[in-house]
């Protein structure tokens, strides 16, 4: 006869924070993948680069607007730092206004975006130097716009519902993800506004 040996977990958690989370692992993933979308963007840059003597074929991007930007990218990273350490045992009223006030500084680097296009000097169908730096400000952009409607939401759920571990969980792999953009930004800034001066 055989006897199998079990273990009971019954009294385990059902949710964890950090790298003991099932969800943190699909962050992960989440970034891995688009990680790589923008290594593939900053790859075409270089690609089209190559192919100019002259670049960028039109006038330089403007900088101060850019330059703007990515000081507030930064700075808004300080309020999801915050919000990343408080997360599991911070009051849910201060969870909700810190969260609320990430929101408008990312409504804000939204808005700046908008200038950032047209401070290219270019659009997207002149040539290849438009097309592809226009695709790095979209897609960056549109990350911004999704971090902003996540914590836009859960600012309400944490201002109107008792938080439990999962949505503690859920506010403080929102700010994971704010870092990953505030990195992102950097390197992206560096290959449009400095490379597109000195390469």
């Amino acid at each position: 006869m055989n006897t199998q040996l079990s273990i009971d977990v019954s009294k385990l958690p059902l949710e964890a924070y950090g790298s003991r989370g099932t969800m943190w692992w699909g962050l992960m993933g989440l970034i891995i993948i688009e990680g790589v979308f923008f290594g593939l963007l900053a790859v075409s840059y270089f690609y089209y680069r190559i192919r100019y003597v002259d670049w960028p074929p039109a006038s330089l991007p403007d900088i101060g607007v850019p330059l703007a930007n990515l000081i507030l990218i930064l700075a808004a990273c300080i309020p999801f730092w915050f919000i990343d350490r408080a997360a599991p045992h911070s009051d849910r009223q201060w969870l909700a206004s810190m969260l609320a006030f990430a929101a408008v500084l990312v409504a804000l680097t939204i808005g700046l975006r908008v200038l950032e296009f047209q401070a290219l000097h270019t659009g997207y169908q002149r040539d290849s130097y438009g097309s592809i730096t226009w695709a790095l400000l979209f897609v960056h952009g549109l990350e911004l716009l999704l971090t902003f409607g996540e914590s836009c939401l859960l600012a309400v759920y944490a201002a109107t519902n008792e938080i439990d571990t999962k949505h503690r969980s859920d506010i403080q792999l929102n700010s994971v993800f704010f870092y990953f953009l505030a990195i992102a930004w950097v390197i992206m800034f560096a290959i449009i506004h400095v490379g597109g001066r000195s390469l």
